[in-house]
């Protein structure tokens, strides 16, 4: 009797929401977007991400090759920023596609690291950006991408609750079944060329972004014209 008065009640109404559309859009200026905070706190230790605005997740073809572009992008930042640069302890690339607004993914790396290197973190990950805009991946990185991300959906795709992510907001968020069930299949044919041309569309300067976190006082460093990391600070 409660769910005839209480659901059964609801009027029909349709499965598109297309009357949402319009709330879809963000207002937002145009980059590049560099944004420095000074934050109260205790802890000395500061935060630095760097990325763009990328691909929406209906947009599958581009998704995927940012997705490979991550796997990519993740292994060469751990190389460069971590291991020879030693400018963080832990780093990674990441792509998050928007659902729900449009033109609003996020492609982006970054890590807690030391206040004085902050600055540092995220120009180098800019000119790591740039660097694959300009030449893409190596046809060994992309083999080694298209495994990891063939491993992981093979896994996830066995699994119950990855499909309830899929369905739970699938006409919300205009998921196209027949796309989804061929996901690990598309992956593979995805050419070097390709994965560098979508991510040079979306790394383009009106869409780049910087922010650096830092307790307040601590001050950031400038990087060193040689490239290699500043020296720290004597007593």
């Amino acid at each position: 009797p409660l769910i005839e008065k209480y659901i059964g009640s609801l009027p029909e109404r349709g499965r598109s929401a297309k009357h949402l559309d319009k709330l879809r859009l963000l207002a937002r200026t145009t980059g590049p977007w560099v944004r420095h905070i000074d934050v109260q706190t205790v802890t000395p230790q500061g935060m630095a991400t760097a990325g763009f605005l990328a691909a929406e997740g209906r947009n599958a073809k581009d998704r995927r090759a940012l997705a490979l572009a991550a796997q990519i992008m993740s292994t060469r930042v751990v190389k460069s920023i971590r291991e020879d640069q030693g400018l963080v302890y832990s780093i990674r690339a990441s792509y998050q596609p928007s659902w729900i607004y449009e033109d609003s993914g996020q492609f982006s790396a970054g890590a807690p690291c030391d206040p004085a290197k902050a600055k540092m973190v995220t120009e180098e990950i800019h000119k790591m950006f740039a660097v694959f805009a300009k030449d893409g991946p190596t046809e060994e990185e992309l083999a080694n991408a298209k495994k990891q991300v063939a491993n992981n959906l093979d896994t996830d795709m066995k699994e119950p609750s990855y499909w309830w992510r899929i369905l739970q907001h699938h006409d919300l968020h205009g998921r196209d079944l027949a796309v989804e069930k061929t996901e690990k299949e598309a992956y593979d044919g995805y050419t070097a060329g390709q994965i560098q041309a979508v991510f040079r569309k979306y790394y383009e300067p009106t869409r780049q972004f910087s922010v650096t976190a830092v307790p307040a006082g601590a001050g950031t460093q400038e990087p060193r014209k040689d490239g290699k990391p500043a020296e720290e600070p004597k007593p």
